[in-house]
Order: C-alpha cells, then sequence, then structure tokens
C-alpha cells in the first residue's frame, strides 16, 4: 500500500467521521473540515496525471535526462519541443 493510498483512506475517514459529529449538531467545525479533508481527496486523485504523456502538436526530441517516477518506481525518460520549450515525460517503450 502506497503512502497515497494511506492518505487517501485516513482523509476519507475523516470526512465520514465529521459528517457524523455534524449530524449531531456539532455542525460549524465539522463541516468545515470535511469541506477540507474532501478538497484534499480530489487534489491527490487530479495530480496522478502529472507525468503521463501528452498528445503533442510539435517536435519531440529526446534528452538525456532520466528518473525513476517516485510513484511507479519505473523508469522515465524527458522529452523537449524545441520551439516551445515544453517538457514531455515517457516511460521508455
Amino acid at each position: 500500500m502506497s503512502l497515497r493510498n494511506v492518505v487517501i483512506a485516513l482523509l476519507g475517514c475523516g470526512v465520514v467521521v465529521a459528517l457524523a459529529l455534524a449530524a449531531t449538531h456539532h455542525t460549524v467545525p465539522w463541516i468545515a473540515l470535511a469541506v477540507y479533508w474532501s478538497i484534499g481527496i480530489v487534489l491527490i486523485l487530479v495530480e496522478r496525471g502529472r507525468y503521463r504523456p501528452r498528445a503533442s502538436g510539435g517536435t519531440l526530441t529526446a534528452t538525456q535526462e532520466r528518473f525513476f517516477d517516485p510513484v511507479t518506481g519505473k523508469r522515465v525518460d524527458v522529452y523537449v519541443d524545441e520551439t516551445t520549450g515544453r517538457r514531455e515525460y515517457r516511460s521508455p517503450s
């Protein structure tokens, strides 16, 4: 189980507890916490696509830069569009 999954599980439990406490008329602070924790879950889920390749309109050139994705543990190659400077991260094929 990754740290990301643990954080999502803890935030999810926090939302459930906050909503349960809000149901017992402790509304103001618990509703706010439920909203903040829900936003945290959404942000964690959205950031997942940061290293995924995108469709390219320009010509991408491979660079010498390589690294290991901390989430998947797989090697990632870096490509750059010389005209725009946009970088793209791809798993080697």
